[in-house]
């Protein structure tokens, strides 16, 4: 959003805007853009005059024309068309005053951006780029521009190579990577699974018996847990009775080879969310994954590199706080839910993790105004949910 040069200090007032020192100048920030107040008329140069149909088209043939390396499931770059496309800051060798411009945006990855711009740019060009992160925040991020490449027209393909290591998952949902806990029997199986799952863009860990899955998951955070129901030393069944009774409220799905009506009856009964047939096709697993497309959620500090261990940290630990939190509400204990709940509030919001510092405020509202258990279950569910999309 932009505000004519009268009204600074109203938006400043208001909370609309900041100003900042950046460099010696005066830097007014504003919505997502950063504007120095010195050249304050300068709004982001649309370079491409081609309507919305056209530079679609254009980025459609280009992503074609090298579809091995661009996609949206693990391999190279992910595709990646931002609804607000990417503002650049950038000043060419031998030209005037930083410019700001507004560039359609094809791949990311962890170390560069692909965009389009109505015009050459020197390679070597410092820039840097302001990207809307999944939860409608801006992110600053400097870098060089890499490569610059003709397609049509005026229109040239930049790549933007990051000073530093970003992760896309910030900014791009299929680039995040799914947490999944695998508990199967056959390495032969397992082998195949993994593969499979790793080209989704997964992160898998393996197990082969049930006593160590239940532990294992219970202790973590994953996304999924794909769980071999016929397990030689513990039925399948019975390590979800477990598992649930324990308090996991994440995703269970059984991989099984018994898929009747009975079966499934059975396994939905025991706490399964959904299953898997044996054998399986390769779309049973994307389907799999589709369903978990959540936006991830990252700390307010996660930029800052002397927190990133102590946000690691926070995170790993999230599983025990909610399974002691899902424990207290099934056993109805009001005083121990609303402590954890008041906990939970308190290191999230501390740790940068306003969503879930808010919904854990929720239910301590809920319970000091006396509202039923079933609405205070629903609110603990949604905090559950909230915190398997918790990213460090």
């Amino acid at each position: 959003m932009l505000m004519a040069r009268g009204r600074r200090g109203s938006a400043i007032a208001a909370g609309l805007a900041a100003e900042v020192p950046v460099d010696g100048a005066r830097w007014l920030i504003i919505g997502i853009t950063a504007l120095n107040t010195a050249t304050f008329e300068q709004k982001p140069t649309r370079t491409i005059r081609l309507g919305e149909a056209k530079i679609k088209a254009i980025l459609d043939r280009l992503d074609e024309a090298d579809n091995a390396a661009i996609n949206s499931s693990g391999g190279g770059h992910y595709a990646y068309r931002a609804k607000s496309a990417a503002l650049v800051r950038m000043q060419q060798p031998g030209g005037g005053s930083p410019a700001m411009f507004h560039c359609p945006t094809r791949y990311i990855n962890n170390s560069s951006l692909g965009c389009l711009h109505g015009g050459y740019v020197h390679p070597r060009t410092r820039c840097s780029v302001q990207l809307f992160t999944t939860h409608g925040t801006w992110k600053d991020l400097d870098g060089v521009v890499d490569a610059c490449t003709h397609v049509d027209a005026n229109v040239h393909e930049l790549c933007i190579r990051f000073d530093d290591e970003i992760d896309p998952g910030q900014f791009c949902p299929t680039a995040v990577r799914h947490r999944i806990l695998l508990i199967e029997e056959s390495t032969s199986l397992a082998r195949l699974a993994i593969h499979d799952l790793q080209a989704l863009n997964a992160e898998i860990e393996h197990v082969t018996d049930g006593r160590k899955g239940v532990e294992t998951a219970l202790k973590n955070n994953y996304d999924l847990v794909l769980l071999d129901v016929e397990l030689s030393d513990m039925d399948g069944l019975e390590a979800v009775r477990e598992m649930r009774k324990e308090g996991y409220t994440g995703t269970l799905v059984a991989f099984t080879a018994r898929s009747g009506p009975e079966e499934q009856k059975l396994a939905v009964e025991a706490g399964f969310d959904m299953h898997v047939d044996k054998p399986y096709k390769r779309q049973d697993m994307s389907r799999l994954l589709e369903g978990l497309m959540e936006e991830p959620i990252y700390s307010n500090y996660q930029a800052d590199p002397q927190m990133t261990d102590l946000l690691k940290t926070f995170v790993e630990e999230l599983p025990g706080e909610v399974r002691a939190m899902r424990l207290a509400g099934i056993h109805r204990d009001a005083e121990r839910l609303a402590y954890c709940a008041r906990s939970m509030k308190a290191s999230a919001g501390s740790y940068g993790f306003d969503i879930l510092a808010d919904a854990a405020a929720k239910i301590t509202e809920a319970l000091a105004q006396g509202r039923s258990a079933a609405d205070v279950e629903i609110l603990v569910a949604e905090l559950v949910k909230l915190t398997g999309q918790v990213r460090a």
